[in-house]
């Protein structure tokens, strides 16, 4: 099935409030967490390129200043991500050695790759190729744990732009260039971008894949614990598309969840969005009636899949469950918009 991304504000609200629920009375057999790999060892980098700093003042109503950071690559890490079933790889150039095995744990490698960013202090550009090699999306990070991000086109004669040249990439590990920069200019029969961001060499062992990933593609839809997986899932969506308050919704997080959610609202909050804001669309966007067309479990790791209404539109959500405890949590939600006319 065709989808898109949601719209911007949608979107962000869906991922700031991810909830964990916690019930019980819905677990049928109690599971035992699939082992988690050794850490990604750090690879080594060259190169450098230079980022953008967002400075954001007291007021959210003033414009951020920007300043110029410039990286010098050292150190590098490469991961594969599924998107929408397709299976990229991103390259990540960095100044410091990441927390591989912080980033090789999180469902999203992205905003751990920001956290630590924000946390070191460190600068960062990363770049995302599809399944044929061609460039994607773009992420940097100068130090300040904000996310630039930009989607990429080939075609594109003027926005952000990426290429790259890779020696090795089996699936296990990846050597070669990128580079990152905006716009397209011709002399003669070469092609280069009007202007280059980032020029960059890596050489690193691919981590594995998350473990939403390794479920999605590997997880038995008869596992013991689908059952009880969906019905939790299932009340959690009732109890999100319900919520009035922060208070009522606290109870279905985990600790780690509750200051994620804090620490991502009150950085929303600086860009002049109020909480109740992020909640009222957030459980907007859980009002309709969830339909669950896939889940797979290995272990107390569960990914279900569902279809649902919401004011702007059909979206399809795809959420990691965790069993802990004994009772089955949200660990993370991913939605898109499907395209219209699709069902």
């Amino acid at each position: 099935m065709s989808m898109l991304r949601t719209s911007a504000p949608l979107l962000l609200a869906l991922s700031v409030l991810p909830m964990l629920s916690s019930c019980g009375e819905d677990v049928a057999t109690v599971e035992k967490m699939p082992p988690s790999p050794p850490p990604t060892a750090v690879g080594t980098a060259s190169g450098s390129g230079s980022l953008t700093q967002i400075v954001w003042g007291n007021d959210p109503n003033t414009p951020p200043e920007h300043k110029n950071v410039e990286l010098t690559a050292k150190f590098a890490y490469a991961y594969p991500s599924l998107d929408n079933g397709e299976r990229t790889v991103w390259m990540v150039a960095t100044d410091q050695a990441p927390d591989t095995a912080a980033i090789d744990a999180a469902d999203d490698r992205s905003d751990a790759l920001r956290a630590w960013c924000g946390k070191a202090h460190a600068n960062f550009s990363a770049l995302q190729l599809d399944s044929q090699g061609k460039a994607k999306q773009s992420l940097a990070c100068a130090g300040d744990g904000r996310l630039d991000s930009a989607h990429l086109s080939e075609d594109s004669t003027m926005s952000s732009r990426g290429k790259s040249e890779l020696t090795v990439n089996d699936g296990k590990r990846v050597e070669g260039t990128f580079k990152t920069g905006v716009g397209s200019m011709r002399v003669g029969d070469q092609e280069s971008f009007a202007e280059t961001a980032g020029d960059y060499h890596i050489a690193a062992d691919l981590a594995p894949l998350t473990l939403r990933d390794r479920v999605a593609t590997s997880g038995d839809d008869h596992a013991t614990g689908v059952p009880g997986a969906k019905a939790a899932f299932l009340k959690y969506w009732k109890a999100a598309g319900s919520a009035k308050s922060l208070a009522e919704i606290e109870p279905w997080f985990t600790a780690d969840r509750q200051a994620h959610t804090q620490s991502q609202m009150a950085e929303v909050a600086k860009m002049g969005w109020p909480p109740e804001r992020m909640l009222k669309m957030f459980s907007e966007g859980h009002a309709g009636t969830p339909n669950i067309t896939a889940a797979k479990a290995i272990g107390a790791a569960a990914v279900v899949t569902a279809d649902a209404a919401s004011g702007d539109g059909a979206l399809t959500c795809q959420t990691l469950m965790l069993q802990m405890q004994g009772a089955w949590k949200v660990g993370d939600e991913r939605c898109r918009m499907q395209a219209k006319g699709k069902k």
